[in-house]
């Protein structure tokens, strides 16, 4: 069962249906209305304290708490937490789904250790980013993004098998899947960062190429800070928060380049100025 390579023996699945199907109910026999002597016969069952119930029901619970110890046991000696679930459910089925003590000492055993193991892989999720934004240039989104969905699909899992969504280490791993959600999005915001850094770069470029006796194009440095401002755009619709401190630095780079632009204008108007002077008084 551990293994997965077999189910457990039919014989001890299912007990608790057994019980129920032959005992009478609803109330007892010697109760039950007789005026249709044949339907009566077809629903009797055993009385709910007759002797046979009363022994299947006494072995019936303690195979549970063994089949339960048994399970802690393995649980405590590091088995494989689907092997041990396996363990569990058939437990439950041989109880009909109702849990005795040993079987809610073991299943908390169990969650402890799938807990565990969900806030060690949330770490490695963690090491993983960290990684990939050590080997990159760019702002990685999708990685802190694809790391906090992976967690947070741990921790459901987790929870569906029966794990407090309360319990400490599903607590921690869902803080550290947050804080890389909060991550992915500033890097969304980093990307307009980048993008103004380059195109001031690239506004520097133009100027040294010009070289000091001539002016860019005027409107050069207006288009590049457009198309900050349209990535500033494109990173708000993407979920980045709007007062992010990259994009402050973004609009900044802006800011700058527009005033570049409006210095050439100026210059470009006095030289042009000065050129129509020198014309008129020749």
């Amino acid at each position: 069962v551990v293994a997965g390579m077999g189910e457990a023996p039919s014989e001890i699945l299912g007990l608790a249906g057994f019980i129920r199907r032959h005992v009478h109910s609803p109330g007892e026999p010697v109760d039950a209305d007789k005026s249709d002597f044949p339907a009566f016969a077809k629903s009797f069952g055993l009385p709910k304290k007759h002797c046979c119930v009363a022994r299947i029901k006494d072995m019936l619970s303690k195979f549970a708490d063994f089949w339960a110890v048994a399970t802690l046991k393995k649980a405590e000696a590091g088995a494989d937490v689907e092997g041990v679930v396996r363990l569990l459910d058939v437990g439950k089925s041989m109880t009909g789904g109702k849990k005795t003590p040993a079987m809610m000492e073991a299943q908390e055993a169990i969650c402890d250790a799938i807990a565990g193991q969900v806030l060690h892989f949330a770490k490695e999720m963690q090491r993983k980013d960290a990684a990939a934004v050590e080997r990159s240039d760019v702002p990685q989104v999708e990685s802190a993004a694809k790391c906090a969905f992976d967690i947070n699909t741990q921790i459901k899992e987790a929870i569906n098998m029966g794990c407090a969504t309360s319990h400490p280490a599903l607590s921690e791993a869902k803080q550290m899947a947050a804080q890389l959600e909060v991550e992915s999005k500033a890097r969304i915001a980093q990307k307009a960062e980048l993008h103004a850094k380059q195109a001031l770069a690239k506004d520097d470029k133009v100027i040294q190429e010009t070289g000091p006796d001539k002016i860019v194009q005027v409107g050069f440095g207006s288009k590049l800070a457009e198309s900050i401002d349209d990535c500033i755009k494109r990173c708000l619709k993407e979920g980045a928060p709007k007062d992010h401190p990259f994009f402050e630095a973004a609009k900044d780079i802006a800011k700058e380049l527009r005033e570049r632009d409006g210095e050439r204008k100026r210059l470009l108007a006095r030289q042009d100025r000065l050129a129509k002077q020198a014309g008129s008084s020749s």
